[in-house]
């Protein structure tokens, strides 16, 4: 989010045309209330990414002119998800995991389930794919409600981990 508006809706445009990607939008008379977003084999998804820079390259500069100080952390993001995502390919087959990347509910609908439904919708497509694990990573310090949350629907604390100078739970 730091990185701005365009680099999210780069990155959420390559979910919606990943061909494993899952994104699912809540609305109501209002609008866009929520959504979550994700995919099926995360390794192709990031290989994805990889393989078209341009697609990030103009976001990613605008949203570092912006915040130049973000660019020790974009670099050390990048590594920490490289590592990452090769020792999590160690760990399972190609194909057989989903990738909860983000879920999001507008402040002023917080509280009426939306959340909840949404998880439970990605959870649901998940499980209609040859995805038998289904991971996610989210902060854990001063997160305790988050990561409740999640618990709430089977998710269990794989390991913790540094990314970014923040600690994180998987």
């Amino acid at each position: 989010p730091r990185l701005g508006p365009g680099f999210l809706r780069a990155y959420y445009r390559a979910v919606r045309r990943f061909d494993g990607g899952l994104l699912y939008v809540a609305a109501d008379t209002g609008g866009i209330v929520g959504f979550v977003a994700g995919f099926i084999d995360p390794s192709r998804f990031y290989a994805a990414m990889k393989r078209s820079p341009w697609t990030f390259a103009g976001p990613l500069t605008l949203g570092l002119a912006r915040r130049p100080w973000l660019l020790a952390r974009a670099v050390a993001r990048v590594a920490a998800v490289v590592i990452h995502r090769a020792q999590a390919e160690d760990r399972a087959e190609v194909g057989s995991r989903a990738e909860l990347s983000s879920l999001a509910v507008r402040p002023s609908a917080q509280g009426k389930g939306i959340g909840r439904r949404l998880v439970q919708t990605f959870l649901e497509s998940a499980r209609r794919t040859p995805a038998s694990v289904v991971s996610l990573t989210t902060d854990a310090m001063r997160n305790d409600d988050v990561n409740a949350f999640y618990q709430r629907f089977g998710f269990g604390l794989a390991r913790r981990r540094s990314s970014g100078g923040r600690l994180k739970n998987e």
